[in-house]
């Protein structure tokens, strides 16, 4: 799932966790806000500037942080700029990461629901 690598001066590790929350929520902010007035090619650049972010934050080892469900949805925005811009095989592979993503986060929040004593039903 994890994009490829951005090509590039290679940026300094940020050691501050909410630098990434930060980035990654302003990134997509920035691609909403190209979206609006029509610049679908902008948008795009910001949404995988997002992932990027994403990627580089820890999320993965926390079932209840945010990102899982705003990954997906990041991934959709793109799968959907994708699909405007006509290039459909680019709109569903993104569209497919986004369902795996979605699928491996139900499964994980499913695991809890069965652990937790509260939730089970007699």
């Amino acid at each position: 799932m994890r994009p490829p690598t951005a090509k590039g001066p290679k940026s300094k590790p940020l050691e501050n966790k909410s630098q990434h929350i930060f980035n990654f929520e302003t990134f997509n902010n920035l691609a909403h806000v190209h979206n609006v007035q029509g610049n679908v090619k902008a948008s795009l650049q910001y949404l995988r500037k997002a992932l990027e972010e994403a990627w580089n934050e820890p999320w993965q080892d926390d079932i209840f942080s945010p990102f899982g469900t705003q990954l997906v949805e990041t991934y959709l925005n793109i799968a959907n700029a994708e699909a405007f811009l006509n290039r459909m095989r680019e709109a569903n592979m993104v569209a497919d990461q986004a369902i795996a993503l979605a699928q491996e986060q139900i499964g994980k929040l499913r695991q809890v629901d069965n652990q937790d004593p509260r939730l089970v039903q007699a």
